[in-house]
């Protein structure tokens, strides 16, 4: 079935984002699908020329209308806003190393932040 934001013209799209990836994409995307905002990315297979051409090249655009780039403008200062307030790492306070939000313990030394006694 075709996909009718692929039928717009591309005047009617403006450039709203650039993501580091591809799941940053569609996280983006997803969200602003949350509040109603129809969005489409560009530049996704680039993904797999990274090492190939320079890594800015590899940025995917997340593109919406031109009628909602003012209201996704503030969806994604929102979205900035929270990852600088809920910062994705964590330091060990053992031996000061950054683990991913993914990571139990410290990759490093192997230490559980959950019994840190000061």
């Amino acid at each position: 079935m075709p996909n009718d934001n692929y039928n717009s013209s591309p005047l009617e799209w403006v450039e709203a984002y650039l993501a580091e990836n591809t799941l940053q994409a569609h996280c983006i995307k997803g969200l602003l699908a949350t509040q109603g905002i129809d969005a489409k990315l560009h530049g996704e297979a680039l993904m797999g020329a990274v090492g190939e051409i320079p890594i800015d090249a590899c940025y995917i655009k997340l593109m919406v209308k031109v009628e909602d780039k003012e209201v996704t403008e503030t969806v994604l200062k929102h979205y900035e806003q929270a990852l600088k307030n809920n910062p994705l790492d964590w330091f060990c306070h053992q031996c000061g190393e950054n683990n991913a939000t993914t990571f139990d313990l410290c990759w490093h030394c192997g230490h559980d932040p959950l019994h840190t006694t000061l």
